[in-house]
Order: C-alpha cells, then structure tokens, then sequence
C-alpha cells in the first residue's frame, strides 16, 4: 500500500508517517485553523515508484489550514484549495 498515512503528536507538536515509500518526520504549528509544517525528513529507502511520495511531501510545506468534518481531515492552501482529504481509521 503506498498511501500517505499522517498521526500528530499533540504534546510535542510532531507528524509522522508513510510517505508512500519512507517513513516522514516533520513538526506542525496550529494557530486556531491555520496550520502549517515545518521541514520534513525521512527515511532513505529506495522504491520502484517514487511519484506519491514526492507529491505528498511536496505538498505539505504548501498546507495554509485545516478543517475536521467529522472524522475526515481536510487540508488546504493559502488559495483555499484543497490539496489533501484525509479519513481517520
């Protein structure tokens, strides 16, 4: 599976997860909806399909804010454009 998976650590403001290939690390700021990543790293594994994680990753220095609908995770940028929707398990 190369989904991109994303859990947030409150208590330090951390994020990780899947990538599509690596494992990602990165920090996060919220400030009332307004969300924004700081930079990422990640493992350094090699895959035959490399394009879903550097979409995801390219996306997330673009994420301006967040919305929660129910157990769904909405991120978008600074034009309001919806870049990521993301569903809880």
């Amino acid at each position: 599976n190369s989904s991109p998976t994303m859990a947030f650590e409150k208590e330090d403001s951390k994020v990780n997860g899947f990538a599509g290939c690596n494992n990602y690390f990165s920090t996060y700021t919220i400030d009332g909806n307004n969300l924004s990543f700081g930079p990422a790293g990640a493992t350094r594994k090699l895959c035959p399909d490399m394009s879903v994680e550097q979409a995801f990753l390219g996306i997330l220095p673009k994420i301006a804010r967040y919305e929660i609908v129910k157990k769904e995770l909405y991120l978008y940028d600074q034009a309001d454009e919806l870049l990521i929707a993301a569903f809880s398990l």
